[in-house]
């Protein structure tokens, strides 16, 4: 039989939270996971409520991210590489209007945590051989056992949280959702996007807070409205850039391409196909550099999606994404194409 797959639940837990500068607040923050706001690849996101002190202040809201990954890897090889740069690269510099800020920070033992996870999947264990038919429920009774014993933690695990503010708008991407939901239709709808003034105010938001992390010499590489932030769903809401897991400190025309940087829908064709350099006889090599014309692009794409309420180069395929930025745009010329800097 096919098991449901074991999700940790942790709501109503409490994380006692330090600022990534101890020296300008040195005291714990004690946050309550009160809502699960979604999740992806690297983690999952909850809704958190700062508990008072002693009676006195709390009530704050937060966004605190679980880093999932990390509870299975962390003891054994240390924090990821993803998750590294992200803390890093989101602490490394002062606050930005439109860039998610990173409030507190958590890395540490929980072994109260660890216990209510442990008794977490031995109750998912318990429900799935209920569950089991009869004939298989010995099979699987062993089974369950085995897994449990792999997957129990140990008192001296260590979790990563990651409280940021909390942006209660949700993502450019839920936003346009619910435009093309307002308005169905069978074909694309020029009702589905923002309004003029609506995506020139994201728009400039966008190329803001993207400006400030290239000064900063970060390259985020993953731009799409999944990792647009928005403080409130009205027309004056301020856009934040996050999800920085892919972000890399770069040099002028230094760097190795990672082949899945940005996704799909948001990749430039020299991240498509990898940089294409002449040589001396005329020949195309490979080239293995790259600039900022990841993000530009990316952002690029975006801000016509704010306009169209889909995405302007949409395929389940990079050959189908090429093929349509190609339709629309044109085959780029040799000039054009060695000068690109993706």
């Amino acid at each position: 039989m096919a098991l449901q797959e074991f999700t940790v639940d942790l709501l109503q837990q409490v994380i006692p939270f330090r600022s990534p500068n101890p020296l300008e607040d040195p005291r714990e923050h004690r946050l309550r996971l009160v809502e699960r706001l979604g999740g992806g690849t690297y983690g999952d996101v909850y809704r958190a409520v700062e508990e008072p002190e002693d009676g006195v202040g709390g009530g704050e809201t937060f966004a605190v991210k679980y880093y999932v990954d990390e509870t299975r890897t962390v003891t054994e090889d240390g924090l990821g590489c993803t998750t590294v740069r992200e803390l890093t690269s989101i602490s490394s510099f002062g606050g930005h209007p439109n860039v998610v800020r990173m409030r507190y920070l958590f890395v540490d033992h929980l072994p109260r945590l660890v216990e209510a996870i442990n008794q977490q999947r031995i109750q998912w264990a318990r429900q799935q051989h209920a569950a089991a038919d009869p004939e298989n429920q010995e099979q699987l009774r062993r089974e369950l056992q085995a897994q449990l014993s792999q997957e129990e933690l140990k008192p001296t695990q260590v979790f990563v949280f990651a409280a940021y503010e909390l942006c209660e708008g949700g993502d450019l991407k839920k936003l346009l959702a619910k435009k093309r939901e307002a308005k169905p239709a069978s074909t694309v709808s020029p009702e589905w996007g923002l309004s003029l003034r609506h995506a020139k105010l994201l728009a400039f938001q966008l190329l803001n807070g993207l400006a400030f992390l290239h000064n900063e010499k970060l390259c985020h590489r993953d731009l799409k409205p999944d990792n647009l932030m928005l403080t409130s769903e009205g027309e004056d809401a301020v856009l934040k850039i996050g999800d920085l897991g892919l972000c890399r400190n770069f040099r002028a025309n230094a760097g190795e391409i990672t082949p899945t940087v940005c996704t799909i829908y948001y990749r430039p064709l020299e991240v498509l196909l990898g940089r294409m350099k002449m040589n001396g006889d005329g020949a195309q090599e490979q080239g293995t550099h790259y600039g900022l014309g990841a993000d530009i692009w990316g952002a690029g794409c975006i801000i016509a999606e704010m306009f169209r309420g889909i995405p302007l180069f949409k395929g389940t395929q990079e050959f189908e994404v090429l093929i349509r930025v190609t339709k629309i745009l044109g085959t780029p010329t040799e000039a054009e194409w060695t000068n690109c800097t993706a």
